[in-house]
């Protein structure tokens, strides 16, 4: 594995808040804080609701440390790491599925609390195995009387539009998250779900409503619609309402993975039995006794993974066919691995560095050389 530079660096990904910033070091994740961002940390680290989220591994282990950091922070917090980096656009149906279901209860508890966030990106999300994780602790502020959920768009471009794509039309999100950092704009959903499809679930709220709300404030600014809500009796109770009804529509946004070559893959494989016993023996000799990172290129059914697992602290199951994905990932998950990640992806066509200057998303050639 290849080591990472001991000095602090910047994350290419975290920009985008001025308030926070992400740098590794040395194999550590570490986060400054602007002064705002400390004092709203400060709140969070002695509420309820982050202890609830850090002992049950739904938001990632943080604590604040004594680091110098490039630039001016007030503040500095280490985040435990995650063991291999993935995006939206090579997670399965039910791994989007999931993940905006994870955001929705995180948002669901902060706002009980008092808290909010300020964004809805599904590049929040992350996985061990197959359990999502929240890794941006920056995103929690305190919550103002008559603010709406700031994260709403983003929430809706990353993750409740590329589950309508798959549940409603049977379409594959992933080449439009992959094209599009900022994922899926309401204009284009408009124009796929025309006529009688506009009354799939959720669609004539989130998809119709929205872009032309969306439509008719585009020359507002941000504080005059806030503005606007606040004049018109907006409240916290009002946004509660909002998520909890966003969150039932994730839970029907439900789809079920077709029947595939690949997904009968031990019945339709050319091994025989010698040719498997011959591969498990070679899977052993390649991977000796000691592993942190392992991939399995070309996962199939995941059965090697299962076998690289017993000597690896982590294994990436890359296959290319989403609907076998999307069955690996329902089995490890009732099972609770968390050692396992299966992620989309077709080797011919891996994914590329994406977003800011090519380095925003990190290509899958770059994540992929940290494994041994």
């Amino acid at each position: 594995m290849t080591p990472e530079p001991t000095r602090p660096h910047a994350e290419p990904g975290s920009f985008r808040d001025p308030q926070t910033r992400v740098f590794r070091a040395g194999g550590e994740v570490l986060r400054g804080l602007g002064a705002q961002a400390a004092q709203d940390w400060k709140v969070l680290r002695t509420s309820d609701f982050f202890a609830r989220a850090q002992a049950d591994g739904t938001l990632t282990k943080t604590e604040e440390v004594d680091r110098e950091l490039p630039g001016v922070w007030s503040a500095t917090l280490r985040h435990e790491p995650i063991p291999f980096v993935s995006f939206p656009y090579e997670w399965s149906h039910a791994m989007r599925q999931d993940a905006a279901r994870l955001h929705l209860k995180l948002l669901q508890d902060a706002l009980a609390a008092g808290f909010t966030m300020k964004d809805g990106s599904a590049y929040n999300l992350q996985w061990r195995g197959a359990a999502p994780e929240f890794i941006d602790v920056g995103s929690f502020e305190p919550a103002k009387p008559g603010e709406p959920w700031a994260g709403y768009r983003q929430f809706c471009q990353t993750l409740l539009y590329p589950l309508m794509l798959q549940a409603h039309l049977d379409l594959d999100p992933r080449p439009l998250l992959r094209a599009q950092i900022d994922g899926v704009e309401p204009a284009q959903m408009r124009r796929l779900f025309g006529g009688t499809k506009r009354l799939a679930a959720g669609v004539l709220k989130h998809v119709h409503l929205h872009d032309s709300i969306q439509s008719r404030n585009a020359d507002r600014s941000t504080g005059a619609v806030r503005e606007q809500l606040r004049d018109a009796g907006f409240n916290s109770e009002l946004v509660q309402a909002a998520v909890r009804a966003i969150a039932k529509l994730v839970d029907k946004l439900d789809w079920t993975p077709p029947a595939t070559h690949w997904g009968e893959y031990r019945e339709t494989c050319s091994y025989s039995e010698d040719d498997r016993v011959a591969k498990q023996r070679f899977v052993d000799s390649a991977l000796g006794e000691d592993n942190d990172l392992v991939l399995d290129l070309g996962a199939n059914d995941g059965v090697f993974s299962r076998q690289a697992a017993a000597k690896a602290r982590y294994v990436v199951a890359v296959e290319a066919d989403p609907a076998v994905v999307d069955t690996l990932y329902r089995q490890l998950r009732a099972e609770g691995e968390k050692r396992i990640l299966p992620i989309v992806m077709d080797l011919a066509d891996p994914s590329p560095g994406g977003g800011w200057a090519g380095i925003e998303r990190a290509g899958f050639a770059t994540r992929a050389g940290r494994a041994d």
